[in-house]
């Protein structure tokens, strides 16, 4: 059995979940309009994706990003965003910053891969300034939000185990609303966010899903026979014509709260 190298693993991401986040988190910024000037923490960063968005729309006074892979790190330092964010790895459940550093704290697509979550949840409340926010965004996974909700079935079908992130549970509105009312934030409100990547064909579409955050290693280990059969389940299951374009959906939800 290969395993992925850490940068195949950080490249597959970028090409998935990075895309999706950009996706979910423009539409939240967009929906929130944050103050300008803030000191802004991106955790859980990942491949600089969403900092980068939120240098153009939140224009933060600083910007840090910081992730566990070191490869993911990589990618995001070479973001145009690189020239003005300070990147760093390290783990949500010990943040190397100092209490009240920051004004507002974001996690996209991120939440559900912590092991350790209440410990996050503390530390995202130490480091933030009385008045500050934390805001948040997770796949409906409990109820089939996620985009590729209909590979993860077909995948289940051929009795291949698929490994869910380790805090999957809490993405949901309830589970999300919970969580920030839990860690002691006030005014929590949850939103859904709806989101469509578009495909010229499903040839695209399928290459796509294969960097799928949850399938992904799956697929990785399969044999080309394997893989090529899960993929036309998969359109047997979309119903996509050859030739016809086809989109992906997927439902999300925000949560935000003040400490």
């Amino acid at each position: 059995m290969r395993v992925a190298t850490p940068q195949e693993h950080a490249n597959s991401y970028d090409r998935f979940s990075g895309a999706w986040s950009e996706l979910v988190g423009a539409q939240v910024l967009g929906r929130l309009t944050p103050s300008q000037g803030l000191d802004w923490l991106d955790l859980g960063c990942g491949t600089g994706r969403l900092t980068e968005l939120l240098q153009r729309d939140a224009r933060p006074r600083s910007l840090f990003g910081l992730d566990a892979s070191e490869a993911s790190i990589r990618l995001a330092r070479r973001r145009s965003v690189g020239k003005f964010a300070q990147f760093s790895e390290g783990i949500p459940a010990d943040l190397p910053f100092g209490a009240g550093c920051f004004d507002a704290v974001s996690v996209g697509l991120g939440l559900c891969r912590w092991p350790e979550l209440q410990r996050a949840m503390e530390e995202i409340w130490r480091v933030l300034r009385p008045g500050g926010f934390a805001l948040a965004y997770e796949w409906d996974i409990t109820a089939g939000g996620h985009p590729l909700a209909a590979l993860h079935r077909v995948i289940a079908a051929a009795s291949l185990k698929m490994e869910y992130p380790p805090s999957a549970a809490i993405c949901s509105a309830l589970g999300l609303q919970s969580l920030w009312e839990q860690a002691k934030f006030r005014d929590v409100r949850a939103e859904q966010i709806d989101v469509q990547l578009q495909f010229s064909d499903f040839d695209a579409l399928w290459a796509f899903a294969q960097d799928c955050d949850c399938a992904s290693s799956v697929l990785h280990n399969c044999t080309p026979a394997q893989t090529r059969d899960i993929g036309e389940a998969l359109r047997a299951s979309l119903g996509a014509l050859p030739g016809q374009s086809w989109a992906l959906s997927g439902k999300a939800w925000m949560v935000i709260g003040t400490r």
